[in-house]
């Protein structure tokens, strides 16, 4: 799980490298150090703001649903992939 050491200057750290650790950082499940980098880098870059923020009002979109709010289609065809993942 290295974004990079903790002293690595905020401009080394690439966008892509930060939000393929979003959902850690969000759920608070990154190590110190590597916390430590995302957040300097948050603190500079604009658009891995407005990543974070439409991230987190999905999560919160997403958790407030229940299954009966998910169109019954839509409930067939997720139940179809989950089971073809389950067969193998």
């Amino acid at each position: 799980m290295n974004i990079e050491t903790p002293l690595s200057p905020p401009d080394k750290v690439t966008c892509e490298k930060v939000t393929s650790f979003i959902m850690e950082y969000v759920n608070q499940d990154l190590p110190p150090e590597v916390m430590q980098v995302f957040d300097r880098h948050i603190q500079k870059c604009d658009d891995c703001v407005a990543f974070l923020s439409t991230y987190r009002q999905t999560v919160t979109a997403v958790s407030a649903l229940t299954y009966d709010d998910i169109p019954p289609d839509l409930q067939a065809r997720a139940l179809d992939v989950i089971r073809r993942k389950a067969g193998g």
